[in-house]
């Protein structure tokens, strides 16, 4: 990740793991690490919230750095077209696991919330009138936290 905020969170929730290592990145490469020296990259949530140059460059390095055969898998929240293109344009073998809300798992995330086991940080809560505000914030894909539409009853 290249947050450091992020990294500390990782850290701290999968503290109890041995075989997992953080890395705060720069941004632009993954140039600490060898050429072929993964089977695996996972990126949760993360390409679609980059301009797509830089998705782009991601995306070759990810080449770069996965041995033959390696798979690039991507947990994203919608099915960016874009991205799929970049990553075959770059030579990377993309397997994307989109995610949809279900009843149980919507159920299950109220459960957590209500018990205060889920944290969801909100960036920007807008009336509704804004509607067209917080999509273009959606749009530049660079918020910290969630942007939410107040809607009176």
């Amino acid at each position: 990740d290249i947050s450091s905020e992020m990294i500390n969170r990782g850290q701290d929730r999968l503290a109890h793991l041995q075989n997992v290592h953080f890395h705060q990145g720069n941004g632009y490469d993954l140039e600490p690490f060898a050429d072929e020296s993964f089977d695996l990259v996972l990126s949760a949530f993360a390409f679609q919230h980059m301009p797509k140059t830089v998705a782009y460059n991601y995306f070759l390095e990810t080449r770069r750095v996965l041995r033959p055969g390696g798979v690039l898998a991507m947990i994203v929240g919608g099915g960016d077209q874009g991205l799929a293109a970049a990553a075959e344009a770059a030579g990377v073998r993309l397997v994307r696991h989109l995610v949809r809300p279900d009843g149980p798992g919507l159920a299950r995330l109220a459960e957590l919330a209500g018990g205060g086991g889920l944290r969801v940080e909100i960036e920007h809560l807008l009336p509704l009138e804004q509607a067209s505000r917080a999509h273009q914030l959606g749009e530049r894909g660079r918020t910290r936290g969630k942007v939410v539409l107040a809607v009176a009853r």
